[in-house]
């Protein structure tokens, strides 16, 4: 259940340099991890059960995944949720040629569609720009 394959372009900021000079929390030493969180790309492959995602689809990907359940998630910040997995930290990421991406990001809606007028390193920046959006809002 999921997609099995994703053809991706990813984008290596400083976070990802940063992580693979200095590591980070949810990568325990030793731990082999493919980064890359900001992401973009065209599926290849779905698995059985997939509903409304289908190969060829040109997507972008929302990296945070929270529980779902707590308050913080339900709230709409899931990036503060303590449960929180990260694709490229708590999970492989997109610095590979394919990818699967897990259940519960098609599930939560974090596989996004783009139309073909936006290039996949533009969809990879989605990611970043959606960060910043909420700012304002926790600026008080």
């Amino acid at each position: 259940y999921g997609i099995k394959y994703i053809e991706l372009t990813g984008n290596q900021y400083s976070r990802d340099l940063r992580i693979k000079k200095s590591g980070h929390r949810d990568i325990p030493d030793g731990t082999d991890r493919i980064l890359g969180h900001e992401l973009a790309g065209e599926i290849v492959e779905v698995g059985g059960k997939v509903k409304d995602i289908e190969p060829g689809m040109r997507v972008a990907v929302a990296p945070v995944i929270g529980c779902g359940k707590c308050t913080v998630c339900l709230s709409g910040d899931a990036n503060m949720c303590k449960n929180c997995r990260i694709l490229g930290m708590g999970i492989d990421g997109a610095f590979a040629e394919y990818m699967i991406i897990p259940r519960k990001h098609i599930e939560n809606g974090n596989v996004m569609s783009i139309p073909p007028s936006i290039s996949f390193e533009t969809g990879a920046l989605l990611e970043p720009l959606a960060t910043v959006l909420p700012a304002p809002k926790h600026a008080i």
